[in-house]
């Protein structure tokens, strides 16, 4: 696994006038900023207090590979979308990722804004030869949303 939150600069964005609620936008070249191989790729830090409520990236540079390799978005381990085939990461390719309703049964523990976490890059198949994407994650400040309202 490789660690690239030190490596991404995110840059924080106001969605709205709501200011619990904001985007963190940030580009990944997977072959120089480490995140090339297969396994889980730490991107973003989500801290306590924070809660990610969605996202979308843009394929920036067509992504390649020697085999059939895959990229897909998770946030500790609860996948937020299916594995990305290469085919459908070529130039001009996006797609969206987020939080998962929850149910009369489940409720979304893997994303609680009591905790830290991470938003993840899995890379699966083999390992990635070239390929840039920008992504952009909504991250929502519960703590500061209950504190405004206490």
């Amino acid at each position: 696994m490789a660690d690239l939150t030190s490596v991404l600069k995110a840059t924080p964005t106001y969605k709205d006038n709501r200011s619990s609620i904001k985007e963190e936008a940030f580009f990944i070249d997977f072959v120089a900023d480490g995140g090339s191989a297969t396994g889980t790729h730490n991107v973003l830090n989500v801290g306590i207090g924070k809660a990610l409520k969605g996202g979308r990236f843009y394929v920036i540079e067509a992504v390649t590979s020697s085999g059939s390799a895959t990229v897909q978005f998770s946030i500790n381990s609860n996948t937020l979308t299916g594995a990305i085939t290469k085919a459908n990461l070529a130039l001009g390719d996006n797609g969206s990722f987020g939080n998962h309703a929850a149910t009369a049964t489940t409720t979304q523990s893997g994303y609680a804004y009591t905790t830290a976490k991470t938003l993840d890059i899995i890379v699966g198949g083999a390992v990635i030869t070239a390929g840039k994407l920008l992504v952009i994650a909504e991250i929502e400040d519960v703590a500061a949303a209950v504190t405004a309202e206490l």
